[in-house]
């Protein structure tokens, strides 16, 4: 199989390209997409760790304060509600180590501050109640350490006074972890509203993408499809071309083993089979006048169309193809309409030999059924061939004609006559030679110039041939000379066959298109085998005998006499074949 070039290659790889694009296009589009997330994450990670400096840790710090504080008042309070002195010393202990962890707690959430609006006055307020909550702590440890019970009212108050003290300040550590969680809540939300948003533009840039590429990716499969046809149709195209040429290369080989016009018009009837099998086909040839068609090829029920002549035929007038889908249509070829096979669909096809449209092919089908235009195609790849091999046949032919044919007169030259005798000797048939010399025509040529001379010869030829019979033989063998063979001809007949030629040339003289000539002839036969030349030279010695007794006559040259015998006023009965017609014998005739 024939490889595809370079640009039907290149044609190949484009949809490949075109795949290679939207990839890159989904890979460009999904960096785009993750890049766009990863920036929105790591600025949501950074206000994490904004809302985790600046709220979560001092809120942590203020809860621990809050939680060691509320332990240490609950070893403190424990501590009046024993008598016992060594296990109010162990309940005091345990509230001055949370009160002391509450106060490192505070002491940390002091360190993270960030400096909330009202954060220093409380603050203040706090360190004031500290500075007070410690003195009235002490004074009530005292009191609960030098009673005898820890119900004593010099207790009771100190406990009072210190419970108020403490109150007012965790009420202050209160809110200041209110003012911290409302700032905590709103890094939150901050942070949500920021997630939101990141996952929005995540969303709107996939969504982007998606579009992208499947706008991309529609483009690329649409232009995948509509290169998927363009190589199907090419494809189409190359094995539509290469089945042709396989064709038109077995057409060639068919019509060049074809020496004939003939062998040329069945080569296009089997063609014509093969490309239409269901139509009628018919081909019509213009004879030598390309006035009137002839019907050289004829298959099928529909064939016998009634066009005369090339210039009645629209495809040959035109020299190119007509179709009709219907015969019914009403610009339709006149020649389709009403026939008795019905309607009816055709293709006419010129036939051009030698560049002329000499010639029509026609294919004819059903109605609406018309040649696709792949086999009209071929019919017309057919008719070009069948053209030209038909064109070089006739001019082969023609030349042959003109090689053994006298270029004035048509009439056969004096080597093909020879060719002839030849075959005639080969095949053992006896004949009789007429030989004929023109009378005085150097006194017509120099008298009258030598174009009446030609006149007079052409006109002599034209006598001649219409005169013998068709198998006969006539030649122009030399000048005003001429020889005449009749195979299988007795020497009487062959004298009224001469005789005849006389007669018609003095009618044909006497119509004034040439000066007035006659004829002499001297006849023999070839009998007892004699050879060619001996019969000519008898026949020539006859026609010299004719000349010295004054012309115008047919004198026969007898086998046994070297003198022959005068035929002037002799009358010869018909000629023993039918299909010579001798004519009115001569009066001068014996």
């Amino acid at each position: 199989m024939k490889q595809p070039d370079t640009a039907q290659r290149a044609r190949r790889m484009k949809p490949h390209w075109r795949v290679l694009m939207l990839l890159i296009t989904l890979i460009l589009a999904g960096s785009a997409v993750l890049t766009l997330g990863v920036r929105d994450l790591t600025q949501l990670n950074g206000q994490a760790r904004q809302v985790d400096d600046d709220a979560l840790a001092p809120y942590t710090y203020l809860e621990q304060t809050v939680t060691a504080q509320r332990q240490s008042l609950a070893w403190f309070t424990a501590a009046f509600a024993v008598d016992d002195h060594q296990i109010q010393t162990g309940y005091l202990t345990d509230a001055s180590t949370f009160g002391e962890k509450g106060s490192e707690a505070f002491e940390r959430f002091k360190a993270s501050a960030v400096g909330l609006p009202g954060e220093r006055q409380l603050l203040e307020e706090y360190d004031a109640f500290g500075d007070q909550m410690r003195a009235e702590g002490q004074a009530a440890a005292l009191a609960v350490l030098n009673s005898p019970t820890a119900f004593a009212p010099e207790a009771q108050r100190a406990l009072h006074v210190y419970l108020a003290t403490w109150e007012a300040r965790l009420g202050i550590v209160s809110e200041l972890e209110a003012k911290y969680l409302a700032h905590v809540d709103a890094g939150i939300g901050e942070l949500e509203s920021g997630t939101t948003s990141a996952r929005i533009v995540v969303l709107a840039a996939f969504a982007a993408a998606l579009v992208l590429c499947l706008a991309v990716g529609g483009l690329a499969f649409r232009s995948a499809i509509v290169q998927e046809r363009e190589l199907a149709e090419d494809d189409r195209i190359r094995a539509e071309a290469e089945r042709r040429n396989a064709f038109e290369s077995r057409l060639q080989r068919a019509l060049e083993m074809r020496r004939t016009e003939g062998g040329a018009y069945a080569v296009m009837q089997e063609a014509l089979g093969d490309i239409a099998p269901d139509h009628t086909v018919e081909v019509l040839v213009a004879d030598s006048s390309r006035a009137h068609f002839r019907r050289v090829l004829a298959d099928g029920e529909r064939s016998g169309c009634g066009v005369t002549s090339p210039t009645e035929c629209p495809a040959a007038h035109a020299s190119q193809t007509v179709t009709f889908a219907s015969s019914t249509a009403i610009d339709a070829c006149p020649f389709l309409k009403d026939r008795p096979t019905g309607p009816c669909s055709a293709a006419c096809v010129p036939l051009s030999i030698a560049g002329h449209s000499v010639g029509v092919v026609h294919v004819v089908g059903d109605d609406h059924a018309a040649l696709d235009r792949s086999s009209t195609l071929d019919v017309e790849l057919l008719a070009r061939r069948a053209g030209e091999r038909i064109g070089m046949v006739r001019a082969f032919e023609e030349s042959e004609t003109q090689a053994q044919s006298d270029p004035l007169t048509g009439l056969l030259n004096r080597r093909s006559l020879e060719n002839q005798v030849r075959e005639l000797a080969t095949a053992g048939a006896d004949y009789a030679i007429a030989y004929g010399d023109l009378d005085h025509f150097k006194d017509l040529n120099d008298t009258y110039g030598h174009d009446a001379g030609d006149r007079a010869l052409r006109l002599f030829s034209r006598v001649l041939r219409d005169a013998v019979r068709p198998g006969d033989f006539p030649a122009r063998y030399g000048g005003e000379e001429f020889v005449v063979v009749l195979p299988d001809c007795s020497v009487s007949d062959a004298v009224m066959v001469m005789e005849r030629v006389r007669e018609k040339l003095g009618v044909a003289a006497g119509e004034g298109t040439v000066p007035p000539f006659t004829v002499s002839f001297g006849v023999a036969g070839s009998d007892s085998g004699a050879l060619f030349e001996d019969v000519l030279a008898r026949a020539d010695g006859a026609l010299m005998k004719a000349k010295a007794e004054g012309r115008d006559r047919v004198l026969v040259a007898t086998s046994s006499s070297p003198d022959p015998e005068p035929t002037s006023g002799r009358r010869y009965p018909a000629a023993v074949d039918p299909a010579v017609d001798v004519g009115a014998p001569s009066a001068d005739v014996a």
